[in-house]
């Protein structure tokens, strides 16, 4: 008997078999499958190869929680090049305006982020697992030290640490370790090296010295570390003297995704309550944003110091510590009061609109009361969250008000009104004389170098730390109350007009697209 083929069921097997190896190649050459990551409309974030990857609400803005991911991001932009995907649209978005987010140079859908120099001011490997940052001429006591800003393994604080500083006329010194308070149990710590000076030598210290570390006392010249010294102080009739500023602000490591126009609203603010000058310590940063900050270089008010951290995952947030170190050292001579910020936050004084105001009310106020203002090292301030804004419409307002209306909202500072009813006594931040202070903690005063220095804890009545995110429920704070408080609206003309003002430079410089 002769078997029938049946022809339509081989049609059809060889169809099914056509389409799935279809289906499998069309997989395979798509960057985040949807076997690897899941994609979420709602929430807008992808989640591929266990690393999670938020997309904002505005094409083109994404954030990245694991910031190790240069490499990565090239492949994926090459991918996305090269499958031609189109950016997510969403829907209802409104017309960008001239305060929207700055736009991008090109279309990418992934910001890649500007990898700090390995070369320019970066640390240096001056024993096993020892890194130095910097170093700074101190003489600040009777005798004079070289002050190295450095990175080691925690525990060291007893030990000698066996390397010595050479001089220029061969004197040599042991440095000594100083390990400094905030390390909470990490690995890594930042140590404050010190090597004391000889008064011959102090002497000739000026402008950028030289110094060769030798990693002991016998050990050949091939083996020596050369690194620089800085000396603020300039030589009284020396024809280079210079008035010191009188505010500073010092910004820890600045990461991850950072929208360009907080960056100029902090920094147009903080000019307005008197900073003059601004350091920014750059971990991993937009593009976008180092335009800006490269901009306001370019006009002496900010620099920028590339913090590439030689130790990874074994250091408190980045070596945060270490940054405000350098920075206290950095500015030593140079500014008469530094305050060391995020830049979602602001000291405010209540009732006046500098900070120079602010200072002469509050000495008036304390030298009433017998306290020896010449002796404060820093000024404490506590802090309060405002909360995200609950927009409503303005009622029998001008239609030029409402527009004004509508670029305050795109502030913080100004369209955040309402703050926690009580301060937090812990999350404090402060305003410090350099010349005063060994070491500053993150939220407190660690060392002063005299004994009669003292902190001061200002009222909130008469100054506080603004901080513009959402409150978090630890330590001593109260998230359940709430009251207006409306202190910064009295910049809201000067901030927005500075804002545009520089907004508008920015997009017309060759740099900034």
């Amino acid at each position: 008997m002769v078997r029938v083929i049946n022809f339509k069921r081989i049609i059809i097997m060889g169809l099914c078999v056509y389409i799935l190896l279809t289906v499998y190649f069309l997989l395979s050459i798509v960057p985040m499958d949807l076997a690897g990551g899941q994609y979420s409309e709602s929430g807008h974030s992808w989640h591929h190869g266990g690393k999670r990857i938020n997309i904002a609400e505005k094409p083109g803005d994404v954030i990245i929680e694991d910031n190790s991911v240069n490499s990565r991001l090239k492949r994926l932009q090459h991918a996305e090049r090269k499958t031609k995907l189109l950016k997510p649209k969403t829907s209802g978005t409104p017309r960008p305006t001239r305060l929207r987010t700055v736009k991008r140079r090109t279309g990418d859908l992934f910001q890649e982020f500007v990898k700090p120099s390995k070369v320019h001011l970066n640390f240096t490997e001056i024993a096993p697992d020892v890194f130095a940052f910097s170093a700074f001429f101190d003489d600040r006591y009777d005798s004079s030290f070289v002050r190295v800003v450095a990175i080691a393994p925690s525990g060291r604080a007893k030990r000698n640490t066996g390397l010595y500083c050479v001089f220029n006329n061969n004197d040599t010194t042991e440095m000594v370790y100083y390990e400094t308070c905030e390390n909470h149990l990490q690995a890594n710590a930042y140590y404050m090296l010190s090597c004391p000076v000889p008064e011959s030598v102090a002497m000739k210290f000026d402008g950028i010295n030289p110094l060769t570390i030798a990693p002991s006392k016998t050990a050949s010249p091939s083996r020596y570390k050369l690194i620089s010294v800085i000396t603020n102080r300039l030589r009284i009739g020396s024809g280079h003297e210079r008035q010191m500023g009188r505010f500073a602000v010092c910004i820890p490591p600045l990461f991850g995704k950072i929208n360009p126009l907080r960056l100029v609203e902090f920094i147009e603010l903080s000019r307005l309550l008197g900073s003059n000058h601004f350091t920014f310590y750059t971990y991993f940063v937009s593009e976008d944003v180092m335009r800006v900050l490269k901009y306001y270089e370019r006009q002496g008010v900010v620099t920028i110091m590339p913090w590439y951290i030689p130790v990874k995952k074994k250091i408190w947030y980045k070596g945060q510590s270490a940054a405000v170190g350098d920075c206290l050292l950095r500015n030593m001579h140079i500014n008469h009061l530094v305050a060391f910020n995020d830049i979602d936050e602001f000291i405010v004084p209540r009732y006046n609109s500098t900070w120079s105001t602010f200072l002469e009310y509050l000495h008036q106020q304390q030298s009433s009361r017998g306290v020896k203002t010449g002796n404060i090292a820093v000024y404490r301030f506590k802090s309060a969250f405002f909360e995200v804004p609950r927009h409503t419409k303005a009622q029998n307002a001008s239609v030029e008000q409402q527009r004004f209306q509508l670029t305050m909202d795109k502030f913080v500072s100004l369209s955040r009104t309402r703050r926690t009813t009580k301060f937090s006594r812990i999350r404090t931040k402060m305003l410090a004389y350099p010349t005063r202070v060994f070491e500053l903690g993150i939220h407190h005063l660690s060392k002063q170098i005299k004994e009669e220095y003292f902190c001061l804890d200002v009222k909130p009545e008469v100054a506080s730390l603004h901080h513009y995110r959402m409150c978090d429920r630890v330590y001593d704070m109260s998230c359940d109350e709430y009251v207006q408080d409306k202190t910064t609206l009295k910049f809201k003309y000067s901030l927005v007009n500075n804002t545009i003002r520089v907004l508008k430079q920015l997009k017309n410089t060759d740099d900034f697209v």
